[in-house]
């Protein structure tokens, strides 16, 4: 939906990851002697997540939609199986208008969705900036 300049959005995403690997676990990714397989990539991986995001015009784009300020803020809360752990992520941005056709942009993200079970939380902060050729 929308309003005005801004708009919003919401989902619901499942997905399902089935892999083909060996049996045993190679001697190289042996973490202790009772590291099995399982316990270094799991052969069925399930997600369910529900998620929001609202914006104004485009950040970091070729170019920008809208005059400035632009922003954005995307945010999901999932469950992973077969960990059975709830992650969660967010990611949020802005963008002004610095000399006339440029842009400065300012992003953070956040996500406590981990990759693997001894995996800690990851986070991230940038800068941009762009002109943008007429």
């Amino acid at each position: 939906g929308s309003f005005g300049s801004n708009s919003w959005s919401t989902s619901v995403t499942a997905s399902q990851v089935q892999r083909e690997r060996e049996s045993v676990l190679p001697e190289a990714l042996r973490l202790s002697p009772d590291s099995t397989m399982n316990s270094v990539l799991a052969s069925d991986v399930q997600r369910l997540s529900l998620g929001a995001s609202l914006s104004r015009g485009g950040v970091n784009t070729a170019f920008p939609l809208v005059s400035s300020p632009r922003y954005y803020i995307n945010s999901s809360l999932g469950q992973n199986w077969p960990e059975r752990v709830i992650g969660f992520q967010v990611n949020a941005g802005a963008g002004i208008r610095v000399l006339g056709g440029d842009e400065l942009s300012f992003s953070v993200s956040h996500d406590t969705q981990p990759i693997t079970r001894n995996s800690d939380d990851a986070t991230s902060v940038g800068m941009q900036y762009r002109y943008h050729f007429q």
